[in-house]
């Protein structure tokens, strides 16, 4: 039989797409495999991160794939001003209300 590849994924922009395999390979079947990615744009605008799957054995690139990032600022809603004496501790609560009442699921 055969052994599947063990594939090893890279980010060409790490700080703002992250791969996230448990082990750190990953295991291939016929029926393909699973990643996970994280995104974690720091400004806003349109940004493409480049991933890339390599065969670790033979160390040729099976499959690329290109991620088109589109970052919109975040709403504010609410400011809170603190007057805070110099020298002093001060505890306040801040009210925060969630404006979603529904759950969101990324597929």
């Amino acid at each position: 039989t055969q052994q599947s590849p063990q594939l090893r994924l890279y980010s060409s922009d790490p700080a703002l797409c992250s791969i996230q395999i448990p082990g750190g390979f990953l295991e291939t079947s016929p029926m393909g495999g699973q990643f996970n990615i994280a995104v974690t744009p720091s400004a806003t605008g349109t940004h493409c991160v480049r991933l890339h799957a390599v065969d670790q054995a033979a160390r040729t690139l099976v499959a690329a794939w290109l991620v088109n990032i589109a970052a919109d600022p975040p709403q504010i809603k609410s400011a809170h001003e603190i007057p805070i004496p110099v020298g002093a501790e001060l505890m306040k609560r801040l009210v925060f209300r969630n404006e979603s009442n529904q759950s969101n699921t990324f597929v």
